[in-house]
Formats: C-alpha cells, structure tokens, sequence
C-alpha cells in the first residue's frame, strides 16, 4: 500500500481573523475540509511558501479572510480578498 502524500503546513488561517501557528503535515483530504472544498495553491512573495485556498471560495461567497490576503497583498489595498479559510504551505 502508497504512503499518502502530505503537505507541510506553517499556519492556518481562520475567516474570523485568528491567524495559528502550526507546524505539522496534512494529507489532502485534511486540507480540503480545512478549506470546505477542492483546494488551489496560490504563490506568495515568500520563495518556497504557498497558500491554500478553496478554489471556489469567490463564487461560494466565502467570508473574506483578510489576514491570508495580506500574505499574497502586504502593503496594498486587497480589491480581491483571499475567501473563507486557508493555510500556509512550505516546501
């Protein structure tokens, strides 16, 4: 039997503004209902560093989830928030 593949995993981010640090793998099933459905991985400024999002967060009309938007927008005006939850990938 295949070992499941995982994902390393820095820091969820909730809808509600928490922001976690964690240090831990995810398989992708875990990652789907962290994020409530099928999963896309969004590059940061950050070298190595992904965020994963649910592909359809903008047209379920997720929450917006500010503080991961901040990770792909810093120091600009976000005009298209990050949707519902998400994580922060490594590797």
């Amino acid at each position: 039997m295949a070992k499941e593949s995982t994902t390393n995993i820095v820091k969820k981010f909730y809808t509600n503004g928490e922001v976690e640090n964690v240090n831990e793998k995810m398989t992708l099933a875990e990652m789907q209902a962290f994020v409530g459905g099928d999963i896309e991985f969004v590059r940061t400024r950050v070298s190595r560093r992904s965020l994963v999002v649910n592909e359809e967060g903008t047209i379920e009309n997720l929450p917006p989830n500010v503080e991961a938007s901040k990770v792909i927008h810093p120091d600009v005006l976000v005009l298209d928030y990050i949707r519902g939850n998400a994580l922060l990938a490594k590797g």
